[in-house]
């Protein structure tokens, strides 16, 4: 106990000293008549898709500051289209870096899905853009933008995923691809992850 930086737990505890950060759980949200616009801003847990584990947004994570919008559109022949746009806020002490160059920087991740689906079938693509020391711009936070190529390399970390899920009958099955910051041929080394 000499170190209490090196304490590792899942109490919330930044080495000796005791999280106060409350509540853990406080939100307030608005849903449209029809239910086509939802809108929720305070802490909450989030995820994305119905696995356990989700790739990106999973509810094993702790209750995360956040802004959660999401649109609803009927299309045709009982198609649907989702458009789902969030703003998280990470605590300070979620620090997994404490060894690197980025330890106590501050952290926004902004993260948009277009989802296409009916009663058997879904398919998902999303984004993930962690944005770390710097305070965001508005091209970091645009919700319609693809990410990955926007130039914003040596401060944001862009993950994208593709999400597969079909159902016939009582038998469901889902599916992911996840690709963390892969350069594509026309760019340079950046050094980043590059993980599939």
């Amino acid at each position: 106990l000499m170190d209490p930086a090196s304490l590792n737990t899942n109490i919330p505890f930044i080495g000796n000293l005791i999280d106060l950060s409350l509540p853990r759980l406080g939100f307030i949200e608005w849903s449209s008549e029809g239910g086509n616009f939802f809108i929720s801003l305070g802490r909450r847990l989030i995820k994305w898709g119905p696995g356990t584990y989700d790739m990106t947004i999973a509810d094993s994570q702790p209750y995360l500051d956040n802004i959660w919008t999401e649109f609803k559109l009927p299309l045709i022949n009982e198609w649907n289209f989702d458009f789902n746009y969030i703003i998280i806020s990470p605590k300070m002490w979620m620090d997994y870096n404490e060894d690197g160059e980025n330890h106590d920087v501050q952290k926004t991740i902004f993260a948009h899905k277009w989802s296409f689906y009916n009663n058997n079938f879904r398919i998902t693509i999303a984004e993930l853009n962690n944005i770390y020391g710097k305070d965001p711009n508005f091209l970091d936070a645009s919700p319609l933008i693809i990410w990955h190529d926007s130039n914003q390399d040596d401060y944001s970390n862009v993950f994208l995923h593709l999400i597969l899920e079909g159902k016939v009958g009582p038998v469901r099955a889902f599916g992911g691809f996840a690709m963390d910051d892969f350069d594509l041929p026309h760019e340079s080394g950046s050094g980043k992850p590059m993980a599939m």
